[in-house]
């Protein structure tokens, strides 16, 4: 395929709706392959193309040694075009029988987009927008691509935010939805979660005589255990919380001393838990107890990226100008077009780049050399090349094949949550 034709940038550029950037990130800048089929959709403005065309101007554009090639290359490009480029991003139209076209909808800013992006894909090998942005639900209200882009700016201008904030900050998403948002960006490494309060917070006595409207059922053991020890302290005593349930234990030591702390932990809010309250902290609610920012890893090339977007929205003329002359250079250096494409298959959640024995090996090996780790700490050996589900499931196959056994500890003290430690299995509990 030619380059026959790009929009042509008039002498002002002005700025486009939130809506535009939304949909092209739901559909088009949220996969390397997608963002460099935009590319090429934009560098052919007046023709239409088939999957098959637009297959095989993938494949020249990548030079003498393409890194995605064959058959299946068209069928790609249509699924592509109908289920995301077309319906999501808008920049193309079309159908799969007369062929898409691109879009004549803000075409200056789609195409600058798609090359700034592009380009940042490039300068930043080890980030993949199919990692910040994920996958588009097409029946979703609001899809994940435009909260995680919303997520981004938002702690960017203000770090350390509550879910109850962050979710405030953004429209149609709500606090209890926001968990199922965040998950994915914790497990890549974007986003971490720190908790406000500490794992062993000060705690303040405020009332030792039990509630006169306490059930049977409330006055368990350990909420006895725990009055016995406060009314020994006394009111107005600031003891942490792990010293206190050391005394409520001293009281009784039949008691649950990891339910204990988990009740204290999770918050005085009502009931026999007003007997105490976080020293500095007014915190109501679960999700006002840690605060969310961005990992310094990634703070950079997010802010990079999501920087670079917002200026080309609001019609910044240098960077918009800037993006459309890099989308020309990409398309015409093979060598750059290609490690687009190759990044995009790599990074594909669908793509597995070794096969589960070649893994299995890895992670023996890592488990050998450590002695102990669990699979955070196995995920960081491998630098961040699986997901931390896929590491434990690959790890459950090995302690099935009896070549790793496993170790439970305590995160922390009088807890119940349990952290998985891997060690090579020794040759004498092997049955060797």
């Amino acid at each position: 395929m030619q380059m026959l034709k790009m929009p042509v940038i008039g002498e002002t550029i002005t700025p486009f709706p939130d809506q535009v950037t939304y949909d092209c990130l739901s559909g088009a800048l949220n996969h390397e392959i997608k963002d460099a089929m935009t590319l090429l959709f934009y560098s052919n403005y007046d023709q239409e193309q088939s999957g098959l065309s637009i297959a095989r101007a993938l494949v020249k554009a990548q030079g003498a040694e393409p890194a995605w090639e064959g058959f299946h290359v068209s069928g790609q490009m249509k699924q592509f075009c109908e289920i995301s480029l077309e319906p999501l991003a808008h920049v193309v139209t079309g159908s799969k029988e007369a062929g898409w076209q691109a879009s004549r909808d803000e075409p200056i800013g789609k195409l600058a987009l798609a090359g700034f992006v592009a380009d940042w894909s490039l300068r930043y090998p080890d980030w993949s927008v199919q990692a910040l942005f994920g996958r588009a639900n097409k029946y979703a209200a609001v899809k994940a691509p435009e909260v995680r882009y919303q997520v981004y700016k938002t702690l960017l201008e203000t770090n350390n935010l509550s879910i109850i904030k962050l979710a405030a900050a953004i429209p149609g998403v709500k606090s209890e939805s926001m968990h199922t948002q965040l998950a994915p960006m914790y497990e890549q490494g974007i986003l971490e979660k720190q908790s406000v309060i500490g794992n062993n917070p000060h705690l303040k006595i405020v009332r030792t005589e039990i509630p006169v409207e306490a059930s049977a059922e409330l006055m368990t053991r350990e909420v006895r255990a725990l009055y016995d020890a406060m009314q020994q302290l006394g009111v107005g005593t600031v003891i942490a919380m792990n010293d206190l349930v050391d005394k409520a234990l001293e009281q009784d030591d039949t008691i649950d001393g990891v339910l204990l702390r988990d009740r204290l932990h999770g918050g005085p809010s009502s009931g026999w838990l007003t007997a105490v309250q976080f020293v500095d902290h007014d915190l109501k609610s679960r999700d006002e107890r840690s605060a969310i920012s961005i990992t310094e890893a990634a703070r950079g090339p997010v802010k990079d990226l999501c920087k670079g977007i917002a200026a080309i929205q609001d019609g910044h003329d240098g960077m918009t100008r800037d993006a459309v002359e890099r989308a020309k250079d990409i398309l015409g250096t093979p060598e750059d077009f290609r490690a687009l494409i190759a990044k995009g298959r790599s990074s594909s959640l669908n793509t597995k780049r070794l096969s589960p024995a070649e893994n299995h090996r890895q992670l023996l090996s890592i488990v050998a050399d450590l002695g102990s780790v669990n699979a955070e700490g196995l995920r960081a050996a491998l630098g961040n090349r699986l997901l931390t589900p896929v590491i434990k499931t690959l790890m459950k196959a090995l302690i099935e094949a009896g070549k790793v056994e496993v170790e439970q500890r305590p995160r922390r003290p009088h807890s119940r949550s349990m952290e998985t430690f891997y060690r090579i299995k020794e040759a004498s509990s092997q049955g060797a």
